[in-house]
């Protein structure tokens, strides 16, 4: 289906697939799927999200398949990349080294990327160096399935410039700023007071962002401070169009 020439958007959802084991059947499967998105002339957004209760090294296997095609693929504009899975059972091999680092590094056609991978199935660090890929637009993690800190942690410092960023896993509002301060859209979990003081603080003056989206679960997020600090910003604010709490 990857040679269709009229395909642009491909949506692919793995739930619960039957993989079989016997050989290297499926292994061959993905290397051939990482060679046709990578010749692929036509497509420009794939989303892949794999739901899985026990198989966790397919999971892998095809996570780096579909890396390694869009990193050589020339048309591709945006990438969504969604792990669900039920049981995490060890052993399972990460992701090895480089695959999302070189992903960054040699992409120059990716706009938006989604990625929604626990750190468990990341190596135990990530090495960005150099970024080349074109982002204006990221989501990193997902509401459920585990933390994404590691990833979130590893990729912000790094990317520069975004207009729409989407976390859920928090992260310092001032660093958030530092790195992209002409965002448009944010959306941020906040699990601290001072995080929330200091979002809104920042946020008083800030004439770039138009719309945002905050979860707060904790209840010791809601203090006086944090309600004072909320109203000042939006008294303050010009811009902002659209606030969720």
């Amino acid at each position: 289906f990857l040679n269709l020439p009229q395909l642009k958007i491909l949506n692919l959802i793995m739930d619960f697939p039957t993989i079989p084991t016997a050989d290297n059947t499926y292994t061959d499967k993905c290397t051939e799927l990482e060679k046709c998105i990578e010749m692929n002339s036509t497509l420009q957004e794939m989303e892949i999200e794999y739901i899985s209760k026990f198989r966790m090294n397919e999971i892998v296997i095809t996570i780096i398949s579909v890396i390694r095609g869009v990193t050589r693929n020339k048309t591709i504009t945006s990438l969504r990349i969604h792990v669900n899975f039920l049981v995490l059972v060890p052993p399972s091999p990460p992701l090895p080294d480089g695959v999302i680092e070189q992903l960054l590094k040699d992409n120059n056609t990716l706009q938006a990327l989604s990625l929604n991978i626990h750190d468990k199935l990341l190596p135990s660090s990530l090495n960005i160096v150099e970024v080349n890929t074109p982002l204006t637009a990221l989501e990193i993690g997902g509401r459920r399935w585990g933390s994404s800190k590691l990833m979130t942690s590893s990729l912000l410092p790094h990317i520069k410039g975004l207009h729409c960023l989407i976390l859920h896993d928090p992260y310092p509002p001032h660093l958030l700023f530092l790195s992209h301060p002409s965002l448009h859209t944010l959306t941020l979990p906040l699990d601290t007071a001072e995080s929330a003081i200091e979002l809104f603080t920042i946020l008083q003056t800030n004439t770039t962002l138009k719309a945002l989206s905050v979860e707060i679960k904790e209840e010791r997020v809601y203090t006086s401070s944090m309600g004072t600090s909320l109203q000042d910003m939006l008294t303050q604010n010009q811009t902002l169009k659209y606030l969720e709490i």
